[in-house]
């Protein structure tokens, strides 16, 4: 088990060998149950270290000033400014109308709701969002 894991340390990242550790492991915890066998050999393995990740994508803060210094004055600068400062994913951002926007929120509210947008729709192919969980509100910083 360890040697097969170390095998596949070559090609898959530590997240994913943890992932199919995981899977094992309840895997024979099952037939554990079922006594299918009587040993659980996955408790005896660790996880190896495997590849790192792929490089992260995001802007460093010099970037994104370039990018919002390059945007000013025009049209693309609140977009941007927007998707910067929440994070959102473009095509969620571009199905944005001002009934999701609200600039003001509730202070007087109990705790007290600040300015949001709401982002429940996206471009995408029947205009739903990546994922259920991606459907969100975000607060406006």
């Amino acid at each position: 088990m360890d040697k097969w894991l170390a095998d596949k340390a070559k090609t898959l990242s530590t997240s994913t060998l943890r992932l199919i550790r995981s899977y094992l492991n309840r895997s024979v915890k099952r037939a554990m149950a079922r006594d299918l066998v009587k040993r659980n050999v996955v408790d005896l393995c660790s996880v190896p270290r495997g590849k790192d990740g792929r490089p992260s994508k995001a802007l460093t803060l010099a970037q994104a000033e370039a990018v919002l210094k390059a945007a000013e004055g025009t049209r693309m600068h609140g977009y941007l400014v927007l998707a910067l400062l929440t994070g959102a994913r473009t095509e969620e951002l571009r199905a944005l109308t001002w009934d999701h926007v609200d600039l003001e929120g509730d202070p007087d509210a109990d705790p007290a709701v600040p300015p949001y947008v709401a982002v429940w729709r996206s471009v995408r192919t029947g205009g739903d969002t990546k994922t259920r969980k991606s459907r969100r509100t975000l607060a406006l910083p």
